[in-house]
């Protein structure tokens, strides 16, 4: 089984993106695991039709970039995680689903407060689109819509395609 841990980042490399970058290296290394790092891929910048580039694009960049396909498994992560010393267990061990991806459990209630683009409007906003579009409810909290931190994905092959 070939697994990939893939990293990107636009914009200046500072010291702590360089220490996640190693340490994702070297825990691919240790789990047997291929380790890709991009600089500055601006995936989606005039390739996805009606779309603006935004850095956040970066995250499904295995589902379009057919290279990537040629993977069993893919954990897409932010240049500002680390794996815990001593970890051994492979994260992708176990993993069965088309697509993983960490919850935020406090963003719903934060959000409602927020002033910023970031906030339980344009998220209803977005939640109104893709209903209209698509036909799909999105998931749902008490607090708000259910959010999700494209940090950290993990795509099967199967999700990918």
């Amino acid at each position: 089984m070939t697994n990939l841990i893939y990293q990107c980042y636009d914009g200046d490399l500072l010291p702590g993106h360089h220490a996640s970058i190693a340490n994702m290296r070297q825990y691919a290394d240790s789990i047997g695991a291929e380790h890709m790092f991009k600089h500055n891929p601006k995936f989606g910048a005039n390739k996805l039709p009606g779309i603006k580039w935004a850095y956040f694009y970066d995250a499904v960049m295995p589902v379009y970039d057919k290279t990537f396909h040629e993977y069993d498994n893919v954990l897409s992560v932010d240049i500002d995680f680390f794996v815990v010393d001593g970890v051994q267990d492979s994260i992708f061990d176990g993993f069965s689903a088309e697509v993983g991806c960490c919850t935020e459990p406090l963003q719903p209630q934060l959000r409602a407060h927020s002033k910023s683009s970031i906030s339980s409007v344009s998220d209803n906003k977005w939640a109104a689109h893709v209903k209209n579009t698509w036909g799909a409810n999105m998931p749902r909290t008490a607090d708000g819509l259910k959010i999700y931190n494209a940090g950290l994905v993990l795509w099967s092959n199967r999700g990918m395609l």
